[in-house]
């Protein structure tokens, strides 16, 4: 849940990342490389102004027509040559053109207010012109220039001023070029930024799986080895009293049959007689299943058709069961090897277990297939199987209490009774592991539950 979280966070992150960096650069880094590139023109224009006004004559006082001498326009030229002018005008203290590179200029007047109000008080003044657009004194320009305004200054007074026109329609494409290089860039960085977490994030969330995965089999290799120590100790008790009980059970059925001989026919005694060996036959037969359940000894195999032997477990499963069992057989079923009466017996008392599950009559499902499993689980390995599947409607196993349906002794039913002795699915998954076969369950209350036997197949025939 952790990982989740986490994982959502960096992919979130690298999105705005993403996002983040070309706007960054169209809204930040372009305006910032343009404010640069008003400021230097603009400084240069200063210097340019200055180095022009040196060819100005200006001992007489305020700048005036005849302070334009012919030097002064040669120097113009070889400016307007060397640092990409596109035009340049002088103006007098009263705003006057004095001199322009196109003559139509001469004798106008400027006074706008940025002329007044900054021009004349010493300030430098400039404007980028986009192409097509209009300068400060209204013309439109065909390509990009920066119009700025240079005071000429006297004993700190104002005597006239410089009006000069950049062209940087080279320089500002260099720029949008260069801006759109490092936009792309970034983008092209922040995109492998994102690829790279996402990798490594689908990794993280792979180990996690993987670490939770390896955390749930050992779970469960540390449950069935709790089971192997329980079914060790069961094993050690039950062998110890398995013979004696045996023998036991064998002298008491034998004086209960001597004792029905003596009964009269039709009397109390002869029933009370007939209950005490149903209740002994009840008591070898659970001491037979938990010999089977507690010893590790080999079954004595015989191939058989599956389909014969799933047919032959039904009839000894129905003789006292409440409810009718549906039998689905698959085609060509490949054939078995088991211990004939010991798997019918563990096959009934999973049926028993479906028969009893449901309080009401009702139909008992077994379903047979041939089932290849292609690849190994921690349910069954990879191998040919027949699978049996049996399916009750019954009220179902809580989620909590799957774990332990083969635990010996457990049981949601009522114990002591005939309907709750927790030991017949123990039996059953007993006999199923001696014949290398797997058991698993599934379960929803009130839906019922499905047993899934896993049989390995066998080759040839019948």
């Amino acid at each position: 849940m952790v990982g989740s979280w986490f994982s959502k966070k960096i992919i979130l992150v690298s999105l705005v990342a993403v996002f983040s960096l070309p706007v960054y650069t169209v809204f930040v880094v372009s305006p910032m490389f343009m404010r640069y590139l008003l400021q230097s023109t603009e400084e240069e224009a200063v210097r340019v102004a200055r180095h022009m006004s040196s060819h100005l004559a200006l001992d007489s006082g305020p700048l005036e027509l005849a302070s334009v001498s012919g030097d002064f326009e040669g120097e113009i030229t070889r400016a307007i040559g060397n640092f990409k002018l596109s035009k340049v005008k002088v103006f007098s203290a009263s705003g006057e053109v004095i001199f322009s590179t196109e003559a139509q200029d001469l004798g106008e007047i400027n006074r706008k207010p940025y002329f007044l109000e900054q021009v004349a008080q010493g300030k430098v003044f400039s404007k980028v012109v986009r192409g097509k657009s209009e300068t400060m004194e209204g013309r439109i320009m065909v390509g990009d220039v920066v119009e700025t305004y240079v005071p000429v200054m006297k004993n700190e007074k104002f005597i006239g001023a410089f009006e000069i026109y950049y062209e940087i329609t080279d320089r500002k494409g260099e720029l949008v070029r260069v801006t759109l290089g490092t936009g792309l860039l970034s983008l092209l960085i922040a995109i492998c930024l994102l690829i790279l977490i996402l990798v490594l994030v689908s990794r993280t969330k792979k180990s996690i799986r993987q670490r939770e995965k390896a955390e749930g089999d050992k779970k469960l290799l540390e449950d069935e080895l709790g089971k192997s120590h329980k079914m060790e100790a069961i094993g050690t008790l039950t062998s110890g009293i398995a013979h004696d009980f045996n023998n036991i059970m064998t002298a008491v059925l034998v004086h209960i049959d001597l004792a029905k001989l003596a009964a009269e026919p039709g009397s109390k005694v002869l029933e009370a007689i007939k209950e005490a060996r149903k209740a002994s036959l009840i008591a070898n037969d659970l001491i037979q299943q938990l010999v089977i359940i507690s010893r590790n000894e080999p079954v004595a195999l015989k191939k058989v058709s599956s389909a014969k032997l799933i047919a032959k477990s039904i009839p000894v499963s129905s003789r006292e069961a409440r409810v009718r069992v549906a039998l689905s057989l698959g085609d060509d079923l490949w054939p078995l090897e088991v211990e004939e009466d010991l798997f019918i017996k563990a096959l009934n008392s999973v049926i028993t277990n479906a028969d009893q599950s449901m309080p009401e009559a009702g139909v008992v499902s077994i379903n047979v297939s041939n089932q290849k499993v292609s690849e190994d689980n921690l349910t069954v390995p990879k191998g040919k199987y027949v699978r049996i599947s049996i399916k009750d409607k019954g009220v179902g196993i809580p989620a909590e209490l799957l774990g332990k349906v083969f635990e010996p002794y457990f049981t949601t039913k009522v114990k002591g009774s005939q309907r709750g002795t927790g030991l017949g699915l123990a039996f059953c998954k007993s006999v199923i592991d001696k014949h290398h076969g797997y058991i698993d369950v599934e379960s929803r209350v009130g839906r019922g539950t499905t047993f899934h036997i896993y049989m390995p197949a066998v080759e040839g025939q019948v």
